[in-house]
């Protein structure tokens, strides 16, 4: 996916925000519902963007 890292604006930033409000912390539910492929989000711990913390949780990283 494209878009502006750290802005808040482009396909990641409902993730920042959703993220913001609860810890720094977003399911895997949560980014499913948010558009987002399982493929995507694999390819985000790859990049380091999330950070596995429990099954199906994960930490929203600096890069997003």
């Amino acid at each position: 996916m494209v878009g502006k890292r750290n802005s808040g604006t482009g396909p990641w930033g409902p993730v920042a925000a959703l993220a913001g409000s609860q810890g720094g912390l977003v399911t895997l539910r949560q980014l499913r519902g948010l558009g987002f492929a399982d493929s995507t989000v694999a390819d985000a711990v790859a990049r380091g963007c999330l950070h596995p913390v429990f099954h199906g949780v994960y930490s929203a990283g600096t890069d997003i």
